[in-house]
């Protein structure tokens, strides 16, 4: 059962759809490419928007779906949930970041019509269903829209999109001023009746990230005094579930659903001095 945000609908919905047209721009026609690295700006700041959780369902408004409901016909009529839209469309007009980050469980928003770069990461729902693609496939669609930087990272680390990106200084400067890393937070967990909730952060995950960040800070003392890194993930560690550190915000007043089982990616984490 799908829940919609308009408040004059009613709670049973049709399932949504989602078709996804994809290719490079055209170089002529927009001299931003997809592929330009991120750089701050000459007054040196870099803004960056956090969307996550969307949740897009279907509801009253018209949607931009390549396909009709028989998935042989072109579409005539679709839905789309249109104050979730328009409230991110009204984030990324009144913020003009430098860069989104799409953290989980959300289909993309405007993003390439503003001409914004954006890196994904996946969240535990966005493979969930029979009929679902897999997390490989969707990054690979990913990888082809125009502006997103999002990888699929290394094979031989658990899950799909643990990797980094480098934010460049002001130019003239081919310098990194400021790592981003990204990780898989998967979905369930391998035993649900052992461990409720949600999977964790694997063994193979935190020695990427550990060497990763080892080898990069090496090559970023050699020109930086002052380098910023940060990461992101879908599913919070189970620090932030403990007594004292629990928020409870937004409508539905929603507290931590952390991992019962604890890979100490929060130790890693604070030994490299990085962010999360």
């Amino acid at each position: 059962m799908f829940f919609s945000l308009s408040l004059e609908s009613g709670r049973d919905l049709q399932i949504a759809r989602l078709s996804t047209r994809h290719g490079r721009p055209n170089p002529k026609a927009d001299e931003k490419s997809r592929d330009t690295q991120p750089r701050v700006r000459k007054d040196g700041k870099f803004k960056i928007v956090q969307l996550s959780d969307a949740h897009l369902s279907t509801s009253t408004a018209v949607c931009l779906d390549a396909i009709g409901p028989n998935y042989n016909e072109p579409s005539t009529h679709c839905e789309a949930d249109l104050r979730t839209l328009e409230l991110l469309e009204s984030v990324l007009d009144s913020e003009a970041p430098d860069l989104v980050i799409l953290s989980g469980d959300q289909l993309a928003a405007p993003l390439i019509e503003r001409r914004i770069s954006y890196a994904a990461i996946f969240g535990n729902h966005d493979d969930e269903g029979a009929l679902s693609l897999s997390r490989a496939a969707q990054m690979s669609l990913l990888q082809t829209l125009p502006y997103s930087l999002s990888q699929p990272g290394p094979e031989n680390v658990e899950g799909i999109g643990n990797y980094y990106l480098e934010i460049l200084a002001p130019s003239p400067s081919t310098h990194s001023a400021l790592t981003i890393y990204f990780l898989d937070t998967h979905g369930l967990p391998p035993d649900e009746k052992k461990y409720k909730g949600y999977d964790w952060l694997e063994p193979s995950q935190i020695s990427w990230f550990t060497s990763t960040a080892q080898g990069l800070r090496k090559q970023h003392a050699k020109y930086s005094h002052f380098h910023l890194d940060m990461a992101f993930i879908h599913i919070p560690l189970p620090e932030y579930a403990e007594e004292g550190l629990v928020v409870k915000g937004g409508e539905w007043r929603e507290g931590v659903t952390a991992p019962k089982f604890n890979s100490h990616f929060y130790d890693a984490l604070a030994d490299e001095g990085i962010l999360g």
